[in-house]
């Protein structure tokens, strides 16, 4: 079963259209939020290095890899927040933990109808495709 808000597929007419794979994309952008979250906490000392194993290691500054990890992971999890915020200021909360946390309509019970609901996150993933490029 795939994790997270799956949205029905949309006639190219729409105006929140996104061609599959850019949706997929940007799903997938957001489920990573909570890991960006913890990383982003995890970088309060000023010599303590990125919880990415992916990260080469070696000389040189650690206060200011530490700086730039910090500035990248924050500029993701902005962009993600503003989109919710910009499709919907009442809803943003619950699109936020929706995309992010891979949560549907009924767990989440916001306060309004299942299509109305979908039809922002279909407007949540347009206007966060819009930020991105």
């Amino acid at each position: 079963m795939e994790r997270g808000t799956t949205l029905k597929h949309l006639s190219q007419s729409n105006r929140y259209w996104l061609e599959e794979n850019r949706y997929k994309e940007l799903k997938y952008f957001c489920l990573q939020y909570p890991e960006w979250k913890k990383q982003y906490m995890s970088l309060t000392g000023l010599s303590q290095a990125p919880e990415n194993p992916t990260q080469k290691t070696g000389h040189g500054n650690p206060t200011a890899r530490c700086a730039i990890a910090m500035d990248e992971l924050d500029t993701k999890m902005a962009k993600v927040e503003q989109a919710a915020k910009e499709t919907d200021t009442i809803l943003a909360n619950y699109i936020l933990r929706g995309v992010t946390e891979g949560l549907s309509y009924g767990q989440l019970e916001p306060p309004c109808s299942r299509d109305t609901y979908y039809r922002y996150c279909r407007k949540f993933f347009w206007t966060l495709d819009q930020i991105k490029s």
